[in-house]
């Protein structure tokens, strides 16, 4: 089942919440982020004191998930259908 995850999920990936890593490694080629949430992403790492840093691990993360595009028709797509988004309280 595809796991389209929010920025709160990436982000605690990120920062090496182990049990975020834990299903991440889990569900490796199921993973999928929408360009809004990579947007964000993006935008907390560029605004952070150690942007460099940060970019170089948001790049490492983007290497393991998909990135889908987002617009007016994607909450009607199959991957983003009710239960598959994963948000904090279901990763945590």
């Amino acid at each position: 089942m595809p796991y389209h995850l929010d920025t709160n999920i990436c982000a605690a990936s990120m920062k090496g919440v182990a049990s975020v890593q834990d299903k991440m490694r889990a569900h490796v080629n199921e993973l999928f982020i929408s360009a809004i949430v990579l947007g964000e992403l993006y935008c907390v790492a560029l605004r952070s004191q150690r942007v460099e840093k940060n970019l170089e691990t948001l790049t490492e993360f983007v290497a393991g998930v998909e990135v889908v595009p987002f617009d007016v028709m994607a909450p009607r797509s199959s991957r983003t259908t009710p239960g598959i988004f994963s948000t904090s309280k279901d990763w945590h």
